[in-house]
């Protein structure tokens, strides 16, 4: 094995065991690999890429010292050529596994099969060997195309973001000095991929992931299988942007752009368990591409009820539909009767209706969210109960803004409000449920200083509301039966036990040894050292 021929590679995990079996449980000389350099963190692992030459580099994505991905845009941001191999301890990724083998990086899960990571280090060596029979006999071109992609798409996000203006002496100007390979007369059809929702909960690290994988998956849906010039751009979190050549003479049209868009909607229901849509826009020169793609944002904002669709700006655009509100009062009779399946069909019904409206007023989507939500806190208070004791910090207290983005996200949070308050109003259809929830929360603290409102919130009442309902069912106001209960409890430590009359006042809620002596002389017409002295039988 010459050096001319040989590959370097380089092993970064944390756990020491990891790298010592893929070390030495692969002949690496065998794949014209030198024996592996290993790492265990992050900042050894830059280290040994700053001043070392290494091809391909099989990493942990998950480190205590910083993970894989924020590794990978160093390595981007220093312009190193280095192929990527991340592993990954976590299951839920393993349907992003395919995605990332569609371009030159790969996600294995750990434990990885030798045989299997064998095959994607060849992979790698096969992209390498490509790289260098472009860049054989240029030098300056293999530097100039390994960074053009980044290079163009910070020029358009710089363009997108105002930061250049779209004035066309200045555009042209810029074009030249940051060696763009577009001219004043370059047209380009903008492509807007916008995420509407993913099926599974994810944290800020997985959709970062998530959002990687579809664009890896768009340049191998667009560039590669379609052979179209295109420019992909990630401008904002949830959306990618596709500027596409769109000179004139351009070998696709609209519908074959249409059927790209639709493969790729129905390859991310498939593989990243997300609901997408495409706005496709209309041929824009350099300068008008951002009045372009704010077109299609706002095309993006005007669809609430249609998943995983494609649209096209220059379609005849269908006039937005009047469709009626549903009938609040009807939901409020249902709700407050507990008529919950009766509800929750009607709630269906209604909302089927808007999925299969053509194009639906966005503006409909605030307004019944606002007379839903005036209707929820009319029941509430009608039964006595605080909407914000019974909704704040609870999942049905969604922000507007999430709530009504479509209306399959309006469905969702409806119902789990239905839902949320028809359990806390089902609680209170039997009322000595709720006295006994009373009761035994004063039982258990008669040792603590109680008041009604502390009370009340352990059963989310209004605590005028509670007094009322506790008097009706005992026949006694809260403070009384607190009092008594106490008074209970004192004459019985006083009776059978010798402990300190100071004690037994601590152990029914009385710091104040004169004022517990007063209030057992009211109940008792005794004090307590006269009751202990007469040690009465006492009723209990």
């Amino acid at each position: 094995m010459t050096e001319k021929n040989a590959y370097h590679l380089l092993l970064v995990d944390d756990d020491i065991h990891s790298i010592d079996c893929v070390k030495s449980g692969i002949n690496w000389g065998e794949y014209s690999i030198e024996e592996p350099q290993v790492s265990y963190n992050i900042r050894q692992a830059k280290e040994i890429l700053k001043h070392g030459h290494i091809d391909i580099m099989v990493c942990d994505i998950e480190m205590p010292q910083g993970d894989g991905l924020e590794l990978l845009e160093w390595i981007n941001e220093q312009r190193l050529t280095v192929e990527v191999i991340f592993l990954t301890c976590h299951a839920d990724f393993k349907y992003a596994q395919r995605a990332i083998h569609l371009g030159s990086h790969a996600f294995l899960l750990k434990p990885v099969p030798f045989n299997e990571l064998i095959e994607a280090v060849v992979k790698a060596q096969d992209k390498i060997i490509k790289e260098r029979e472009t860049i054989k006999y240029e030098k300056t071109y293999r530097l100039w195309k390994t960074h053009q992609p980044r290079l163009v798409e910070s020029f358009w996000i710089d363009l997108l973001h105002q930061d250049i203006s779209s004035n066309q002496d200045q555009l042209q100007r810029l074009l030249k000095e940051r060696e763009i390979p577009y001219t004043m007369d370059t047209k380009f059809v903008p492509v807007l991929v916008s995420v509407q929702r993913w099926h599974k909960p994810l944290t800020n690290r997985e959709q970062k992931i998530m959002e990687y994988a579809l664009r890896n998956a768009l340049e191998e849906v667009f560039i590669a299988n379609s052979g179209i010039e295109c420019q992909i751009v990630q401008e904002r979190d949830g959306s990618i942007l596709v500027f596409i050549d769109g000179a004139e003479g351009s070998n696709f049209e609209n519908e074959q752009l249409k059927k790209i868009c639709q493969m790729y909607i129905q390859s991310c229901n498939l593989y990243f368990y997300c609901d997408i849509s495409c706005y496709i826009g209309v041929s824009s020169f350099i300068y008008e591409a951002r009045a372009m793609v704010e077109s299609l944002y706002q095309l993006e904002a005007n669809n609430v009820n249609l998943d995983n669709r494609v649209f096209l700006l220059n379609e005849k655009e269908k006039r937005a539909v009047l469709v009626m509100l549903p009938d609040m009062n009807a939901w409020f009779e249902m709700l407050k009767l507990g008529s919950t399946k009766e509800l929750m069909t009607e709630i269906n019904y209604f909302f089927d209706g808007w999925m299969l409206t053509e194009r639906l007023d966005p503006s409909l989507l605030h307004e019944l969210y606002q007379d839903f939500m005036q209707m929820i806190h009319y029941t509430l208070r009608i039964r006595g109960l605080q909407a914000h004791q019974i909704l704040s910090g609870s999942v049905a207290m969604k922000s507007m803004v999430t709530a009504i983005r479509t209306v399959t996200d309006l469905r969702e949070w409806v119902i789990t409000v239905i839902q949320f308050v028809r359990d806390h109003l089902d609680s209170l259809e039997n009322s000595q449920s709720v006295i006994e929830k009373v009761k035994h929360y004063i039982d258990i603290n008669l040792n603590h200083e109680i008041s009604r409102e502390d009370i009340a919130k352990q059963v989310f009442l209004n605590a005028d509301y509670l007094n009322r309902i506790f008097k009706k069912e005992t026949g006694l106001p809260i403070s009384e039966y607190i009092l008594q209960q106490r008074m209970k409890t004192a004459k019985e430590l006083l009776i059978k036990t010798e402990i300190p009359i100071s004690n037994v006042a601590t152990s029914v809620g009385y710091s104040n040894l004169p004022y517990f002596s007063k209030m057992f002389k009211k109940v008792t017409q005794m004090s307590p050292q006269d009751f202990r002295q007469c040690r009465q039988p006492v009723n209990f």
